[in-house]
């Protein structure tokens, strides 16, 4: 499975699961961000990493500078 299609997937599992406003980023300059949706009046932020380790903290940085870019403001 490629990145691109574990990003489809994750977005696809979201909308079988009730949350609403599921949207991808676009692929590249997506601020840490992949995937955005929403439920029970709660915003969520989605980095969707595939690895076989632990993400770094760079993946969580990446994470924290999206929320900014999306979701404030």
């Amino acid at each position: 499975m490629t990145e691109t299609d574990f990003e489809d997937y994750t977005t696809y599992l979201l909308s079988k699961h009730q949350f609403e406003k599921v949207r991808q980023t676009k692929a590249y300059g997506d601020q840490g961000i992949d995937v955005s949706a929403k439920k029970d009046g709660v915003t969520y932020g989605i980095q969707c990493k595939r690895w076989k380790k632990n993400v770094g903290n760079k993946a969580i940085q990446e994470v924290y500078a999206g929320i900014g870019y999306y979701f404030t403001g």
